[in-house]
C-alpha cells in the first residue's frame, strides 16, 4: 500500500510521528505451527464466526489464541469463510465454508492477535468486531471491489489494533463506530486515492495509548463525526475531536470532497498533538470551526477549499489557546460567512492565513 503522507511538517514528540511513516495493511507472517480454532455457524441470518481461544500458558507461547480469517461475499445474502496461515475449523480438514441467507456478521475473535479481512461484502445488516485482548486487525478491503453494510461496530480489548476501510467504494448506511481499548491503536478511512466512504454517522473512541486517525479517498461523507482519544469527548452535529494529555495525530484528508452536516470542533489536552484538515486538492464544507489547544504543541493545518457556514446561516472560525507554543496554519482558498476569532495564551502560538484568497464576511478579531 503506498504511503498516506502530508505536508513535512512536525510537533515535536517523543513517540514516532506516525504520518510520517509509511502505512501497509498486510496479513500477518505465516505461522510455522497451527494457530487458534473458530467456529462458523449461521442461524436466523446471522453468522457467527468464533475463535476458540487455549488460555493456558503453553498455548499462549504457541501462538494457539491467534486466529486469521477472511470473509468473502459471492452474492447476495452468501459469503465465504476462509482460515489462514495454520487457523483451522473446529473438527474439520477443511479451509472454506459457505452461506447462504446471511443478513449480519459477528465476529467474536477473543483473546489473541487476530486479523480479519472482509471483501465483496453487501450486507444489510450489522458487521460486528469484537477483537478482545491482544493486538488485532480489521481490513474492510483486502481485495479492490465495492461493499456495502447497514451498518459495522468494531470492540477491540487492550492491544494495538488496527482498523482499516478502502479499496473501492464502501457505503455504510447507518454508523461506523470503532472503540478501541488501551494501546496504540490505528484507524485508516479510505486506503486509496480513489477510495469513497459515505457513512451515515462516524464515532471513534480511543482510551490511553498513541492514537493514529487518517481520513483521505477521493470522498468522505458523514452526517456526523465523533472522535475520543484519552479522556474522551462528544459531539452529535459533526466533528468532534478531544484529545486528552497524550500524543494524538489525527489527519482528515478528502482529496476529493468532505461534507461534514454540522460543526468541527478540536479540543487538545496538555500533549503534543497534529491535526491535517483537508489537502491541496480537497473540498471541504461546515457549518463552523473551533480549535482549542492547551499548553503542549498543537499545530494544526487547513488546506485546499474550505467554506464555513452559509449566506443564509452564518458560520465562524474559532480558535483558542492556552500557553502552549501552537500553530493554526490556513492554506486554504477560505470563505467564512461569518466571523473569525482568535484568542492566544503566553505561549507564542502563530495562525496564518496564506491561501489563494482568504474572504470573511463577518468581524475579524485577534
Amino acid at each position: 500500500m503506498k504511503s498516506i503522507a502530508r505536508r513535512n511538517k512536525s510537533v515535536s514528540s517523543s513517540r514516532p510521528n506516525l504520518l510520517r511513516l509509511p502505512f501497509t495493511v498486510e496479513r500477518l507472517e505465516a505461522r510455522e505451527v497451527p494457530a487458534g480454532i473458530v467456529t462458523a455457524v449461521s442461524a436466523k441470518g446471522t453468522l457467527t464466526i468464533t475463535g476458540l481461544d487455549d488460555l493456558s500458558a503453553g498455548g499462549a507461547l504457541a501462538g494457539l489464541n491467534d486466529q486469521e480469517v477472511t470473509i468473502t461475499g459471492t452474492g447476495a445474502a452468501a459469503f465465504d469463510v476462509e482460515v489462514l496461515n495454520g487457523t483451522e475449523f473446529q473438527g474439520t480438514a477443511i479451509t472454506k465454508m459457505s452461506f447462504s441467507g446471511v443478513n449480519a456478521i459477528k465476529l467474536d475473535m477473543r483473546q489473541g492477535n487476530d486479523s480479519v479481512g472482509v471483501n465483496n461484502a453487501n450486507l444489510s445488516g450489522d458487521l460486528l468486531f469484537l477483537g478482545g485482548g491482544g493486538d488485532d486487525t480489521l481490513t474492510m478491503g483486502d481485495a479492490t471491489g465495492n461493499q456495502s453494510f447497514g451498518s459495522v461496530t468494531v470492540t477491540n480489548g487492550d492491544g494495538d489494533d488496527g482498523f482499516a476501510i478502502g479499496n473501492g467504494v464502501n457505503t455504510i448506511a447507518g454508523k461506523l463506530t470503532i472503540n478501541n481499548g488501551i494501546g496504540n491503536s490505528t484507524v485508516l478511512l479510505n486506503i486509496f486515492a480513489g477510495d469513497k466512504l459515505p457513512v451515515g454517522d462516524l464515532i471513534v473512541t480511543n482510551t490511553d495509548g498513541f492514537d493514529n486517525l487518517v481520513v483521505s479517498g477521493a470522498v468522505f461523507s458523514a452526517k456526523s463525526v465523533t472522535i475520543s482519544n484519552g479522556n474522551g469527548g462528544s459531539n452529535t452535529a459533526g466533528v468532534s475531536i478531544k484529545t486528552g494529555n497524550g500524543d494524538n495525530s489525527v489527519t482528515i484528508q478528502a482529496i476529493v470532497q468532505m461534507a461534514v452536516g454540522g460543526a468541527i470542533a478540536i479540543e487538545n489536552g496538555n500533549g503534543d498533538a497534529l491535526y491535517t484538515i483537508g489537502d491541496a486538492a480537497s473540498t471541504l464544507t461546515a457549518k463552523s470551526l473551533s480549535l482549542k489547544n492547551g499548553n503542549g504543541t498543537g499545530s494544526t493545518t487547513v488546506d485546499g477549499k474550505v467554506t464555513i457556514g452559509t449566506v443564509k446561516t452564518p458560520g465562524s472560525i474559532a480558535v483558542t489557546n492556552l500557553d502552549g507554543a501552537n500553530s493554526f496554519d490556513v492554506f486554504a482558498k477560505l470563505t467564512v460567512n461569518g466571523s473569525v476569532t482568535i484568542n492566544n495564551g503566553a505561549g507564542g502560538s502563530v495562525t496564518t492565513f496564506q491561501g489563494a484568497s482568504t474572504l470573511i464576511s463577518g468581524a475579524l478579531s485577534i
